[in-house]
């Protein structure tokens, strides 16, 4: 008593449950009332009872209802609704005594027969039809509870094999056939099993009964009422009716804890492998796992310094654990409560109610008081048990769905003082325990079954969203968060992540590709490299006037050199930049791999680009030089109009001339021109056969050489091109050199050697965003890609397709995989190809290795899936890549093997890859895999912090592929990236939302700042929307994103105009907006509208805007259906009936909602039913129900079923 002076009832070992019974028996032996609030609070125990407040005089004691039908209990029909709904095994309890000594078999029947009459429960038959209790005629569901029931028992014997206990062998036969053996209807819900352990002094009593008539408290009530029956000790009878339970519930109370609730959130989804089905199935499993003695004693001696209770402790453990893999900081956790006032407490009735309790996670507070704030959100939904679950959840608009139970999806049950572990009845001894029938309440449910003499826990988890290792991380994690907690109550809450160290330890070696030894060559070096060593192997093959023709390495080599020497001598030298305007050809390759030789960098701009676009790059990269096919012209000049000059001053070249100081022996184009100024005509390389098919040869009859010596002039220096170039700096103008002619040697300028990090090219990317962003790609990065081999392998014999815009980082492995290892390049022909082309180039020429986008593959498999038929290796990436391709691809040709590659601009082309090379390995959505060689990755949460495996977070990559920064841009270059909070190394941040797999493996998610895939390009849609609403005349407006997969995606703009717009605003809109974005940011569709359509949520209507802007008019109905406008039908007729049968009523409205009506989900249920017994070749299921609300939206779909001639021969 000293004690209860300066300690809380908490400090003192009381437990929630405790303080609940304490309450209930201060309330009828005392008739004080003592708030459960109080109680669970840090003040003094003898505080709490100073402010007791006399009792309200207690109602008088219920007796049963005689013989007839009654109405179902406050509780009953909720659960009820959920069994129909998500299935009734999850509400099948099971729990055995597994009984020592001498238990004959009359004592136990006589016992159970004694137990039977006592509880009206155990004698309570639930019977549908139309019943009392909710209107005349309304369909109901009754309770019939007769004064005497015989107990169904079942006997048998068990000879459990050696090593295995007899108690889970049981409960794991019945558990698994609970369906069969138990019914909600008919028949009171409860049965009794009776195993005999034949040469043993041992029987197992196993009680199996349905949550709708007993909840945990009752359970452990019949156990200990049956074995003082059993001893001999006096039971008063009969037991209390639960006629006793009521509905204390009012609508202030429901109010209030609503606003106690605003805002929280309704959904909480544990991220996992399987995705969430249509409709949640009620199948679970349960995890039993214990805890390590560190976890154990510190959650004791954790709660007994704060003055909490050890539930607060484990509950607030399990709010980190859930809260860090579902990425959340707020959170509500279903909570049963006993619900027991002080004339339940002998009661066997459903009196649980799951009360929720939200958990806000504050990382920036210390632990300690996370763990307060649990407590006091725990005291306060405590309190506010009268309140039942589901009209909380109608006050909060959560209403039910099929696919997961409504409010709450995570739950927590502490339930080691309800059932007792252990019980005795003279020579009779008993442990209890507790089973499983398959079943699954919510998503995750923590139940905590037993804490001494050692903990033991179970983790209850749906098995159609989680599997057994998702249960085993959420307790490894448990554990963890524990220890934390008890190590460091005064750290920040933020630095505690929920990982075991085994799961550190899996993060750690998931993240890290394997190792690259150092590297200190550059791209050109490498080139330059197996062009020596196999100098006469076929480098590139492409077409060439209508002709298919052939480059060596070693004359590639020469090209090069000879591109590098024109570069040279205008100006082009280390650190410059070279601006290469070219489509795909040999002549791309060799002036790239010029560039490099020089210890240059090159930025590939297309020849689609906007001409103030353009304009922006050029000013932004101030280059030494541009490479151009564009047709002749005047000479670029500076903005003041002078004519431009190369770097040092000297004049640029002009049209047919050279720049004056050129190297001494380069003659003037005017030296070698042709006839009329045209460009000489020179001995040039043939394709490797003539039109005839007769070898090549020299004019002189002798084979050519890869090196002769002879060179048209003009060309190297760039003669003929001059085209308008809008640029902030002036620079010379070149043409890019023929690779197939024969050069004269020139003075060749020395091979600059680059280290790794220097600047090999730059890629602009996320233009749409802003201000484009010039991403500078140092050589590392370059040599990292083609260093992996099980990423690609495009060594001798491979021949892989060049097939990306070069301003696309796909590019980079295209051309520096092959030149590096010593394959083939094989150059598609300029312009967009359609899939056809791109198919007769794979069969045509031999391809090996190709790299082809996530919509373009998916349109070659769709079509010309033969073109697969030689290829070795496809990889693919750039958005989502559809599943059914790979498995249609890898059907007809089991030879390949297809990559899934994912890799962002800024870590060099790939960052992680998935192969595949089976039909059966490709269950969508597909991985993104593991990291490369060379390449790190960290998946954190917005703090930078790492999350748990399976958690979703951003990706962050690092390693030697990462790029230099962005182009001028450090504000932007710092904010995209960040340390990592293990290693310290740099990291870019990705913006792509991935989690783990089982497996390690990466899965893509989603994006962190709602980009979208457009042509392989990165796209905000909403950054396109601003530029839109800038537009003068333009009122309000959207850009959308239409399409189901990367190959049909396009942007859709739709635009309402200002009073007094003109009729070419639409003309000029799209015509400002081509000229600030790239064209692939630019939208595809267009339409003017007078207001935008709005979805009955307040979306915008995609599917209305695209109608508009493609013209597409509404479906016709098909000449055997009615036109739904036309009014009821036969169909509506038939739900209209069975909508009125349930719910007791006549005038329902064709576009009524069932909810709307009055329904609720068990009648929901019974409309299913009987519309099956109606249409009994049609599915119907409760998605479809939930989906079509409606008589006239069901009966439309029922039609689109065919059950239209079934209901009109009805």
């Amino acid at each position: 008593m000293e004690r209860a002076v300066t300690e809380s009832f908490t400090r003192l070992g009381g437990t929630s449950l405790r303080a609940l019974h304490f309450a209930a028996l201060m309330e009828r032996e005392l008739r004080l009332a003592v708030p459960l609030a109080s109680l669970l609070s840090a003040a003094p125990l003898a505080e709490v009872m100073a402010r007791a407040v006399p009792a309200a005089a207690p109602a008088p004691a219920p007796t049963g209802a005689g013989t007839g039908l009654r109405p179902l209990l406050p509780g009953q029909r909720d659960l009820l609704s959920a069994a129909a709904t998500f299935g009734d095994r999850a509400y099948h309890l099971l729990f055995s005594a597994d009984i020592s000594g001498p238990l004959d078999r009359d004592r136990l029947l006589a016992g159970l027969r004694w137990l039977t009459a006592r509880h009206e429960a155990l004698r309570t038959v639930l019977v549908e039809g139309k019943g009392e209790g909710n209107g005349e005629g309304r369909d109901q569901v009754s309770r019939y509870v007769p004064a005497e029931h015989e107990p169904l028992v079942t006997e048998t014997e068990h000879l459990p094999a050696p090593g295995t206990d007899p108690v889970t062998a049981v409960h794991e036969r019945y558990g698994r056939h609970s369906d069969r053996l138990l019914s909600a209807y008919g028949r009171p819900p409860v049965r009794w099993l009776l195993t005999t352990l034949p040469g043993e002094n041992r029987t197992l009593v196993t009680l199996l009964i349905h949550h709708v008539l007993a909840d945990g408290w009752s359970v452990g009530l019949l156990w200990r009422e049956l074995f003082a029956h059993w001893a001999g000790r006096p039971v008063p009878g009969p037991a209390p009716s639960p006629e006793a339970v009521t509905d204390r519930c009012t609508p202030e109370l429901v109010a209030r804890r609503a606003a106690q609730l605003a805002g929280a959130p309704t959904v909480v989804e544990l991220p996992s492998d399987l995705p969430r089905p249509a409709e949640f199935d009620g199948a679970g499993a349960r995890l039993r796992f214990g805890l390590t003695a560190a976890a154990r004693t510190g959650c004791d001696a954790l709660a007994a310094e704060l003055g909490i209770t050890r539930t607060a402790v484990l509950l607030a453990a399990w709010s980190v654990v859930v809260a860090r893999r579902c990425g959340t900081t707020d959170l509500l956790i279903g909570v049963p409560v006993a619900g027991r006032s002080p004339e339940l407490l002998d009661v066997a009735a459903l009196c649980t109610r799951v009360v929720p309790v939200r958990c806000r996670l504050d990382d920036d507070a210390p632990v300690r008081d996370h763990l307060r704030a649990v407590t006091a959100a725990l005291a306060e939904a405590v309190a506010a048990q009268d309140v039942p679950l589901s009209r909380l959840a109608e006050a909060l608009r959560a209403h039910t769905v099929p696919d997961r139970t409504p409010l709450v999806q995570i739950a927590f049950a502490a339930h080691d003082e309800l059932v007792p572990g252990r019980l005795a009845a003279g020579e009779l001894s008993a442990g209890l325990a507790e089973g499983h029938c398959g079943g699954a309440v919510f998503d995750a449910m923590l139940y905590v079954q037993r804490w001494e003499p050692e903990p033991v826990l179970a983790v209850e988890y749906a098995t159609s969203l989680l599997g057994p290792e998702d249960a085993d991380g959420l307790a490894g994690a448990l554990d963890a968060v524990l220890t934390e907690f008890a190590a460091h109550p005064k750290a920040l809450l933020g630095t505690v992540r929920a990982l075991s160290p085994a799961q550190r330890a899996r993060l750690e070696r998931w993240g890290r590709g394997p190792a690259l030894a150092p590297e200190a060559d550059d791209a050109w070096t490498l080139f330059e490299r197996t062009a020596a060593h196999s100098p006469d192997a076929v480098a590139v093959r492409a077409e060439q006037d209508g002709v298919l023709r052939e480059l060596t390495y070693g004359r590639l080599k020469s090209a090069a050199e000879a591109q590098a020497a024109a570069l040279s001598a205008a100006g082009v030298g280390p650190g410059g930049r070279v601006v290469l305007e070219l489509e795909r050809s040999a002549e791309e390759i060799v002036c790239v791999l010029a560039v490099l030789r020089l210890g240059a960098s090159y930025t590939a701009l297309g020849g689609s680009t906007a001409p103030e676009y353009r304009a922006r790059l050029l000013a932004r990269l101030h280059p030494a030089a541009i490479i151009t096919t564009a047709p002749n012209g005047t000479s670029p000049t500076a903005p003041n109009g002078t004519p431009a000059t190369t770097p040092d001053g000297t004049p640029q070249a002009t049209p047919g001339g050279m720049p004056s100081g050129a190297p001494e022996g380069m003659p003037s184009a005017a030296d070698t021109a042709g006839p009329n100024g045209t460009p000489p005509t020179t001995p040039a390389e043939t394709p490797h056969t003539t039109p005839d098919g007769t070898p090549p040869t020299t004019p002189d009859g002798t084979p050519p050489a890869a090196d002769t010596a002879v060179s048209d002039t003009a060309r190297v220096v760039g003669a003929a091109v001059s085209a308008p170039v809008p640029s902030a700096a002036s620079c010379p103008v070149l043409a890019p050199l023929s690779p197939w002619e024969a050069h004269r040697a020139v003075r060749e300028p020395a091979v600059h050697r680059v280290v790794p990090e220097g600047e090999a090219y730059v890629v602009f990317t996320s233009g749409s965003t802003g201000e484009p962003k010039g991403v500078r790609v140092p050589h590392r990065g370059i040599v990292r890609l083609t260093r992996d081999a099980p990423c690609v392998s495009a060594g001798p014999g491979e021949r892989v397709l060049r097939l990306a815009p070069l301003a696309f980082d796909a590019a980079t492995l295209e051309i520096f995989a092959p030149l590096t290892m010593g394959g083939t390049i094989e150059v598609c022909p300029p312009g967009t190809p359609s899939a056809a082309q791109v198919a007769d180039v794979l069969r045509g020429r031999g391809v090996t290795v190709v790299w082809l986008t996530a919509g373009l593959f998916g349109l070659v498999a769709a079509y010309r899936p033969d073109a697969f038929d030689g290829v070795r290796h496809l990889l693919t990436g750039g958005d989502v890549v559809p599943p059914e391709a790979v498995r249609r691809v890898l059907e007809r040709c089991p030879a390949l093997r297809i990559s899934n590659g994912y890799g962002p601009t800024e870590n060099t082309t790939f960052t992680t890859v998935h192969h595949l090379t089976g039909p059966a390995e490709a269950e969508g959505p597909l991985p993104i895999g593991r990291p490369i060689a060379g390449t790190t990755v960290e998946v954190l949460d917005p703090d930078g912090r790492p999350v748990p495996p399976g958690a979703v977070g951003e990706l962050h990559t690092g390693g030697a592929g990462l790029a230099l920064d962005y182009l001028d841009d450090p504000a932007r270059t710092d904010a995209a990236h960040t340390k990592s909070p293990t290693t310290g190394e740099r990291l870019y941040r990705t913006g792509d939302l991935v989690r783990w797999d089982a497996a390690g493996r990466l899965r893509f998610v989603g994006r962190r700042d709602l980009q979208v895939k457009i042509a392989g390009r990165r796209v905000e849609p909403a950054a396109v929307t601003r530029l839109l609403l800038d537009q003068p005349g333009v009122r309000d407006g959207v850009v959308l994103v239409t399409g189901s997969g990367p190959a049909d995606r396009r942007l859709l703009a739709a635009l309402v105009p200002r009073d007094g717009a003109g009729p070419g605003l639409l003309d000029a809109v799209r015509a400002a907006l081509s000229r600030a974005l790239p064209s692939y940011s630019v939208p595809s569709l267009w339409v003017v509208t007078g207001e935008l359509p709005l979805t009955a949520n307040g979306k915008h209507d995609t599917a209305a805007l695209l109608a508009l802007a493609t013209g597409t008019p509404r479906a016709a109905p098909r000449p055997d259906e009615p036109d739904p406008a036309d009014g009821q039908d036969d169909l509506e007729e038939l739900v209209r009936g069975v909508w009125a049968g349930v719910l007791g009523l006549d005038d329902i409205e064709p576009d009524e909602t069932f909810f709307e009506a009055g329904g609720d989900s068990l009648q929901l249920a019974r409309v299913r039913t009987e519309l099956r017994r109606a249409l009994p070749t049609v599915s119907v299921s409760l998605v479809d129900l939930y989906r079509h609300p409606t008589i006239r939206d069901m009966a439309g779909h029922l039609r689109g079923r065919g059950a239209g001639r079934e209901a009109h021969r009805g």
